[in-house]
This record gives structure tokens, C-alpha cells and sequence, in this order.
């Protein structure tokens, strides 16, 4: 089995690891040199399934563990993914072969700069030695607990699964895996990174609030932010991107408007899951807390905040203090707000919307909601101002209770702003929280965030 030379494009590799050995498998080229496995593929289901038809082996991702993106050009990144091998009698066909820290010194390497990644890599395995701040499923033995967890939930449920759970989804945030059952239905297992643990408490109490608006918890353990989850059915991204239905999205957005007051109720309740705190009494003292860190604010990309724009931020604190009072005094109550709502995290399953994915959830002024959903269609589908103006009333309709359609609009405005310093604050708490291979793609997403808080939305 010997593999083509690597060309110049980017392409992504999969570093494999022996069931129990710190053994790492490399694949020999035309060119009597040696590579990690290549592969195109980005999403988990894909590059597991390259990987299953290519070497004939069963592996879950667990981290990517080299990432050199490069921000300047236009292009997919060239990554390297660790996989836990889980075939346990799998032996490497011709033209591959497993390696060790010692036979790695001897070899010509296709390309060169993986050697410093298998070394790093397989040093870790011999000695059990991992960045603290790793994620639990990128740490070899974790597919095993999860899998008997679920198990044991499932027999509780007095039902059992059909095959191996399949990894349909690896982030430095959360790990998703499908459970097939024997019955031919679905449900979801779900693992939420340290700092976003309060999602699995947060996901089950929202049921208080709309059961019929969030997804059902059927098990969690919240201690290892693990829940398993009823089958939510099918993404309507395609359906509003593709077949332009904007009708569905309004309508979308009118059911999470719902959930949105029914939540008034429950915010002590919410609060108490973890979930972050940014309502406007808070929001100053947050800001001056993301200005108070310049490393984060330059991280070595073109986005990065200059000294001239990190003087006008500054300058904007008291602008942030007026901003809130100015909001408030519209006397609309906090809730919860999905810091995500794309059409990608709305899911139907027989007439029913569900709004999934509540991990960058805060409590804050419910009209910061608002911004992602139109900015969506905005920016992927050149909606014109008058659906952008259709879409943003269908969901005000809901509030109605709090005032005239054209005072909503104007409170509407003023939370689209301070959206933008909502979504920074996401991304800072993602970017404190994860390992710096993991930060690597998304090190300019808190600059630009803050930027068009700065610029006020302009790009």
C-alpha cells in the first residue's frame, strides 16, 4: 500500500495511535518516504470514514493536534488529527506500518514539520503527561467510559444499542456521538468541554421553561457535562438557505421568542445551572475585563486589535455604561439568549422546531438575540432590507406586551450593538479555556467581534 507523495495544496492528516502501544502509523509514499494517512475531509463522519475504507480500521477522533493556518491566504488550514485506533486485531497492510518514538528519529518524513507532532504526540502517550487544559474526549480511554455510560443509561431506559456509538461531531467545545438502538431509532450523546459543563444543566432545566422548544434530556451526568438526548430530527439551515424560506425562519424565530418569555420566570433557576451572566448591570465590568488582557486581543492575525482601536475601545467605556441604561430603561425583562441562533442550531422533527446547541448561552437582554439570525441572512443570503426588517418584526410581534411595535424596534436597536459585545465575550471564554492548538483557527474571532462592536456592526 504505498501512498502518493503529498502535494503543495492543504490537506489535513490523521495521526493514529495503537490500541496500546505509543505507536504512531505511517503509510510509505512513491518517493521512499513516509507520511501520516492524508485525507480532504473536515466534519468527523467524513475523515472516520476515509479512514475506515482506506485502512480498514475503527478510530474516533480525539483532538486535532497541529493546526497551521494560515490566515493570510484563502483556503482550508492543513491540520493533523489524533485518532484512538479502537480495532483491537488490526494489523497495517502493505505500505504501512506502526513507528515508535526511536524508529521515528531514523525516518524521512514526507513532510517535515509532522515529526515534531508524532514526537509531541507519542511522548504524551508513553507518559499519561497532557496540557490541563485538553479536552476530556481528546485523552485515550474516554470513548470507552462514555460508551459504558451510555450503556448503562440505556439499560435503565430498558433499551440497548445496535453497534458502536458513531462520533458525528469533534470540537474543542463539545463531542457528539449517535446511538443507534434496536428499535431503528436515534438518540444523541453529548459532551460538553469543563467550562461549558453548564450546558447539559442548562439544556434540562430549559425544559421547565419549553419542553417542546428545547431537546429532551432522557440521562445526564452533569459532573462530566455528559446528557444523552432525544433524536431532534433535521437541520432547517438548507431549507431557509437553499430553498430561501423565509417564512420558516420567521417562524423560527417567533417559537425561540416564546421560550425566550417563558424563561423570565425560571432565571434563578437558569442562573443556578452556570450558565453565564451577562445582563446589562453586568455588561461594563465585563468589557473592562476583556480590555484588561491585550494578549488576547492580539493573538498574531490580520484581525488583530492595534494600538489605535484598542485606545478607542477604551475610550468607549462610558459609551458601554450608557448603551445598558439607555436599554434598560425599555423596561424588557432578562432571559435566556442562544449566542448562536443560526439556522444550523434549529432542528424539526414532525412539525416541531427545537432550538439546539445551548453551550454559548448567557442571560442578558432578550433582543441580543436577534442579531445572528438576521446577520445570517444578511451576509449567506443578500437578504434585502425589507426581510431583514420582515424577520426582525415577526420576532418583536412576540413581545408585544412591552410596547408599541416602533419602540421595540428601537430597543432592538440598541441590544444589536451590545450583541456584538455578547459574542465577544463568548468567544473570550472559549479562548481561556481551551488548549492553544485548539484556540488556533478561531484565535481572530474575539478581535473581529469586538471590532464591530467597536464600528458598530460596519465590517
Amino acid at each position: 500500500m504505498t501512498e502518493p507523495a503529498p502535494d503543495a495544496s492543504p490537506e489535513n492528516y490523521c495521526l493514529i495511535t495503537h490500541p496500546h502501544q505509543p505507536w504512531a502509523l505511517l503509510l510509505a509514499t512513491a518517493t521512499g518516504q513516509w507520511t501520516l494517512p492524508p485525507h480532504a475531509e473536515e466534519d468527523a463522519p467524513e475523515m472516520l470514514g476515509a479512514m475506515r475504507a482506506r485502512l480498514g480500521l475503527e478510530a474516533t477522533i480525539l483532538a486535532c493536534v497541529d493546526d497551521r493556518t494560515d490566515y493570510a491566504a484563502v483556503g482550508p488550514p492543513r491540520q493533523v488529527y489524533a485518532l484512538e485506533c479502537h480495532s483491537e486485531a488490526w494489523s497495517p497492510p502493505e505500505g504501512a506500518r506502526w513507528i515508535d518514538r526511536t524508529a521515528l528519529a531514523s525516518l524521512s518524513l514526507a513532510v517535515a514539520e509532522h515529526r515534531a507532532v508524532i514526537e509531541r504526540w507519542l511522548a504524551e502517550v508513553e507518559t499519561g503527561i497532557v496540557p490541563l487544559l485538553r479536552a476530556p474526549w481528546a485523552r485515550p480511554g474516554w470513548y470507552a467510559a462514555a460508551r459504558a455510560w451510555i450503556d448503562d443509561e440505556l439499560a435503565r431506559m430498558g433499551t440497548r444499542r445496535v453497534g458502536e456509538p458513531e462520533q458525528v461531531k469533534e470540537r474543542p467545545w463539545s463531542c457528539v456521538l449517535r446511538v443507534t438502538l434496536a428499535d431503528g431509532a436515534s438518540l444523541y450523546f453529548k459532551a460538553a468541554a469543563p467550562a461549558f459543563r453548564y450546558e447539559t444543566r442548562l439544556t434540562a432545566a430549559l425544559a421547565m421553561c419549553d419542553a417542546e422548544a428545547v431537546p429532551t434530556v432522557h440521562a445526564l451526568e452533569a459532573e462530566r457535562g455528559w446528557m444523552l438526548l432525544a433524536d431532534t430530527g433535521a437541520s432547517i439551515r438548507d431549507r431557509i438557505h437553499e430553498g430561501r424560506d423565509l417564512a420558516l425562519w420567521q417562524r423560527a424565530l417567533r417559537r425561540y421568542a416564546r421560550l425566550q418569555l417563558a424563561s423570565r420566570e425560571y432565571l434563578a433557576a437558569l442562573a443556578a445551572t452556570g450558565c453565564p451572566d451577562r445582563r446589562l448591570a453586568r455588561l461594563p465590568a465585563l468589557y473592562a475585563e476583556v480590555l484588561a488582557d491585550p494578549g488576547m486581543l492580539r493573538p498574531g492575525t490580520p484581525e488583530d486589535v492595534t494600538d489605535e482601536e484598542l485606545a478607542r475601545l477604551r475610550a468607549l467605556a462610558p459609551e458601554v455604561e450608557r448603551l445598558c441604561a439607555e436599554l434598560a430603561a425599555f423596561g424588557l425583562p432578562a432571559t435566556v439568549h442562544h449566542d448562536d441562533l443560526g439556522p444550523g442550531n434549529v432542528h424539526t422533527r414532525a412539525g416541531r422546531l427545537v432550538i439546539i446547541d445551548w453551550g454559548e448561552a448567557a442571560l442578558t437582554h432578550p433582543f441580543c438575540s436577534l442579531m445572528i439570525p438576521l446577520r445570517w441572512v444578511r451576509l449567506l443570503m443578500n437578504g434585502d432590507a425589507a426581510e431583514l426588517a420582515a424577520l426582525r418584526d415577526a420576532y418583536l410581534a412576540e413581545w408585544s406586551a412591552y410596547g408599541s411595535l416602533e419602540r421595540l424596534r428601537a430597543a432592538a436597536a440598541l441590544a444589536e450593538r451590545l450583541a456584538y459585545l455578547s459574542r465577544a465575550l463568548s468567544w473570550r471564554m472559549f479562548a481561556a479555556n481551551v488548549e492553544p492548538v485548539a484556540q488556533r483557527p478561531h484565535l481572530d474571532a474575539l478581535p473581529y467581534w469586538l471590532k464591530l462592536f467597536l464600528n458598530d456592526g460596519q465590517e
